[in-house]
């Protein structure tokens, strides 16, 4: 009986000892490093099947048309960055899936923002 108590404390002392935390990529980690690039105000929004989240700098009524807020695009499967950029004052939505469309600002001063429509999947870098 001793022999089989002992056999179990050993078994249960190697099967813990080969047992290795796995690292969290978690929702308190994906925060941060959005906090990081974004700020500490910032809202996020699902693509329609939830395979992105767009991350993107929280705006004030008060904040002056012209001002740029970037954002961030995030794979959450792979829990990869695709894609980063900027929109000014108005708005960027996803239009499907994988494509958002936003408000940038044109070079010429005295011009209007234009629109962009940017497809993540077809960019799929690793920021």
């Amino acid at each position: 009986m001793d022999r089989m108590v002992l056999v179990f404390i050993i078994v249960m002392l190697l099967g813990c000892s080969n047992s290795r935390s796995v690292p969290k990529s978690n929702g308190a980690s994906i925060d941060t490093e959005v906090q990081k690039k974004l700020g500490n105000r910032f809202e996020s929004i699902e693509s329609p099947t939830k395979k992105y989240t767009l991350y993107y700098q929280k705006r004030d009524p008060q904040d002056h048309m012209n001002r740029e807020f970037r954002f961030l695009v995030l794979e959450n499967a792979s829990k990869k960055w695709v894609h980063e950029g900027s929109f000014v004052q108005g708005y960027i939505k996803w239009t499907s899936e994988s494509e958002l469309e936003f408000t940038v600002k044109s070079k010429n001063i005295n011009t209007e923002p234009s629109i962009t429509k940017v497809n993540v999947a077809a960019i799929n870098k690793n920021l």
